[in-house]
């Protein structure tokens, strides 16, 4: 058996003569001494450590063809539809009004007939075979649609129609009653958006007068982590102004005593999907990455497990033809954060698709070759396509610092165990 490396591994110097060694594909990472580097180098099965280089994938057969396995893969996965993700869109309104915000908040709602297509939509999916769902209730703010969570949930669970669900909300109306009220549903995850400290999270986090909204955030985020049922999901929206401020939030949230487990910070970019020319928005992935590479570090100072960009066979978990964003008017848009249109669901729950949603299916962006040649592929697979379509960088953060971001994985593997990543 002829081997040769991995085209996607990635070796990082440490202290003496030892390195980390870190496959993009396989996500494994190990440790070598100058033995295990000399083992590696030498590209023989039979040596100490051969059969775990192969095992791992940092050796592969000469014939394996990685990239074209990614593809196979990737096609694999855009037309399984086995696993189907819905996103619903209850409500295009929000009580806030953030001055980052990439949406118009129409004025559109979901009322009892929208919601009953969405259930014949999905009862029809599951009477073509056995399914499994994941709801994800996404707005605007979906809490102003409260009604509509409930009476989606109580359909599903009347027809046993199995899924679990999730929920995006600005955290300003999860008030004790809300929560007693969610508890009855299968939502298990629930994400809020904390922008920093009480004094930076008040000036982009406002409400549609201009009010600060930080103290009854911070109130729903404590009521709702009383509740072990649910796993919290800490959300922060980076950027170069609130950077200087990340480290007090963090600390503060720790004095709090919410870092801990099933509560989870993460951070991602805050987007420019209109074009304007802002403080708010980096002037560049690599800018944004410099920032995100920091604050892995006090991550894990406070005590929590590093969050991984893995490995993916799809770019985003909306890509697939098994998921769906479903707006108020019952239009399927590309994504949350892009409204154009690829088809529509009918009052009794027929999907009809455009040709926006053939092409965004058989046009794959990693088939650039740029792409092609990326050792982080395997964890990005092309990129996001809103914004490859208006001409930004759409290239991960991560492929900047994967050589830095490697020691910070191996600390919070041997503190946390790989078992224990949000």
């Amino acid at each position: 058996m002829t081997l040769k490396f991995s085209r996607f591994n990635i070796l990082k110097e440490t202290e003496g003569n030892a390195c980390l060694l870190f496959n993009t594909k396989t996500q494994a990472l190990v440790e070598l001494d100058e033995q295990g580097r000399q083992s590696y180098a030498g590209l023989d099965p039979s040596s100490v450590f051969g059969s775990s280089f192969t095992e791992l994938g940092f050796w592969i057969e000469d014939e394996d063809d990685e990239i074209m396995e990614l593809i196979y893969e990737n096609r694999l996965a855009m037309f399984d539809q086995q696993f189907i993700r819905i996103v619903v869109k209850l409500t295009d309104d929000c009580n806030f009004r953030c001055p980052y915000c990439y949406q118009e908040h129409k004025k559109r709602t979901m009322g009892q007939e929208q919601i009953r297509a969405v259930y014949q939509f999905m009862r029809k999916l599951h009477e073509q075979r056995e399914r499994k769902f994941v709801i994800t209730y996404f707005g605007g703010e979906p809490l102003l649609n409260l009604d509509a969570i409930l009476q989606l949930e109580a359909l599903l669970d009347e027809s046993g129609i199995p899924h679990t669900g999730n929920i995006s909300t600005n955290g300003f109306l999860l008030k004790e009653s809300v929560i007693e009220k969610l508890k009855g549903t299968r939502i298990r995850d629930v994400q809020i958006t904390l922008d920093g400290p009480q004094e930076i999270h008040d000036r982009s986090r406002v409400l549609a007068d201009g009010r600060g909204t930080f103290e009854e955030v911070l109130q729903g985020i404590q009521a709702l982590s009383k509740e072990n049922r649910f796993s919290v999901i800490l959300r922060c929206n980076l950027s170069p102004v609130n950077e200087p401020y990340i480290h007090e939030l963090l600390d503060f949230l720790r004095g709090q005593g919410l870092i801990r487990k099933h509560i989870f910070v993460l951070f991602n970019e805050t987007m420019d999907y209109t074009g304007t020319d802002s403080p708010l928005f980096y002037n560049s992935r690599e800018a944004y990455a410099a920032a995100y590479l920091e604050i892995q570090k006090k991550l894990l100072e406070i005590g929590q497990p590093l969050p991984r960009h893995g490995r993916t066979n799809t770019f985003c978990s909306m890509y697939p033809s098994g998921a769906y964003t479903i707006s108020p008017a019952l239009e399927i848009e590309a994504c949350t954060s892009d409204e154009a249109l690829l088809g529509r669901i009918d009052s009794d729950g027929n999907v009809h698709y455009f040709r926006s949603f053939y092409d965004k299916m058989l046009n794959p962006l990693y088939a650039r070759e740029a792409c092609m040649a990326c050792k982080v592929l395997p964890m990005c697979m092309g990129g996001c396509m809103l914004l490859h379509k208006l001409g930004r960088e759409n290239c991960i953060a991560q492929k900047y610092i994967i050589e830095d971001l490697l020691p910070l994985y191996q600390l919070s593997n041997e503190k946390y165990g790989e078992d224990n990543l949000p």
